[in-house]
């Protein structure tokens, strides 16, 4: 019985921090090449579940995300919500955004 309670926390051991690995999905925002500063809130959807931060100042936002595929980007800013397509995987992935202005609307795409 000792023999099987060892077996069960070695298993246990290497199984648990895999199942609970996540990525990374991280980049920079700007407008006309111009950071947008510091608390733009930035939302990344992924199936059903929702990852919200907001930037620091210096235009960056990071998310650990627990699902791999493909995920949307939403940056609210100056009332407007644009977004983008994008991917997560296992590991980290930088995604640099532009937010570009046309008749009055913004969109919002990878760099």
């Amino acid at each position: 019985m000792k023999g099987y309670w060892y077996c069960l926390f070695v298993l246990l051991f290497f199984l648990v921090p895999a199942m609970s690995h996540s990525g990374e999905i991280y980049g920079t925002i700007k407008e006309d090449n111009k950071p947008v500063g510091q608390g733009i809130k930035v939302t990344i959807n992924s199936g059903e579940k929702s990852y919200s931060r907001e930037t620091d100042n210096y235009s960056s936002y990071r998310a650990y995300i627990r699902e791999t595929g493909p995920v949307t980007i939403t940056v609210e800013y100056k009332g407007q919500k644009p977004s983008t397509d994008a991917s997560s995987y296992e590991g980290p992935v930088r995604f640099n955004l532009v937010l570009e202005q046309k008749g009055g609307s913004y969109s919002l795409r990878k760099e």
